[in-house]
């Protein structure tokens, strides 16, 4: 899904880690839904590995460019991260 060529100018980030449930994790506590993870790692280390990356990758050509980001972590029935990302006009 990589853009043919970097995305240039201010970029909008929105990206979802899900963690399996630990087995600690009760029937109860599922059935919630998506629970939050408030545990270890933290957003801040995981979403500067994660711009790092797209930056090597050739999705932009900063990661300066994202000025508008939201992350979030939650439990699900398995591991994975969902990223979107927009380029927002210049005004």
């Amino acid at each position: 899904y990589r853009p043919a060529t970097p995305v240039e100018g201010p970029i909008r980030l929105f990206v979802i880690f899900t963690f399996p449930w630990l087995k600690s994790h009760t029937k109860a506590f599922r059935a919630r839904g998506a629970a939050y993870k408030t545990t270890k790692p933290d957003t801040d280390n995981m979403i500067k590995l994660l711009k790092d990356s797209l930056t090597q990758l050739g999705y932009w050509l900063d990661d300066a460019q994202v000025c508008d980001e939201r992350v979030v972590k939650r439990h699900s029935d398995f591991g994975s991260v969902h990223i979107e990302m927009e380029q927002l006009e210049c005004q």
